[in-house]
């Protein structure tokens, strides 16, 4: 994102951005298919972000094909109880086709229809003085890093 945006002929002064944001992933910030934790505070809400956001064509086959493996595993991590109170459902763009080989999966687990595989967590924006916000956030991590490493195919 942009910090700035050119508004020297806008009526509309208002920032292009008004969140602040950091993404901690082993593959770095550059890396947009390794899953991670990305974090985003703002003055409506703070958010912090599971999963895998922009597999690449590569990465999204290896996730399919470990489903396709073991449907009941994948779907056990999302399920948890503590998991669903945080972040409620794995969301992302579907696909609309699915490859022959996937389809029979797919009537058992519908989510092998989705391009992406991303959850979130929303606080008030008002927690982001509390002096137990990093304990949130350490909550979030220990919820969200089973899935996590899941979708981190090597």
């Amino acid at each position: 994102f942009r910090i700035h945006r050119d508004i020297r002929f806008s009526k509309d002064k208002t920032p292009y951005k008004l969140n602040c944001s950091a993404l901690v992933s082993a593959g770095g910030r550059k890396d947009m298919s390794t899953p991670g934790m990305y974090f985003e505070l703002g003055p409506e809400h703070i958010r912090t972000y599971g999963g895998q956001y922009m597999p690449d064509k590569d990465a999204l086959l290896r996730i399919r094909n470990k489903i396709v493996k073991d449907p009941g595993a994948f779907r056990k991590l999302y399920s948890q109880e503590r998991f669903k109170e945080l972040f409620g459902a794995i969301r992302g763009e579907k696909n609309k086709v699915l490859p022959k080989e996937f389809k029979t999966v797919a009537e058992l687990e519908p989510l092998m229809y989705n391009k992406q595989f991303y959850f979130f967590s929303q606080l008030p924006a008002s927690k982001v003085s509390d002096p137990d916000l990093v304990k949130l956030f350490m909550e979030r991590y220990s919820v969200m890093r089973p899935l996590n490493d899941y979708l981190a195919i090597p």
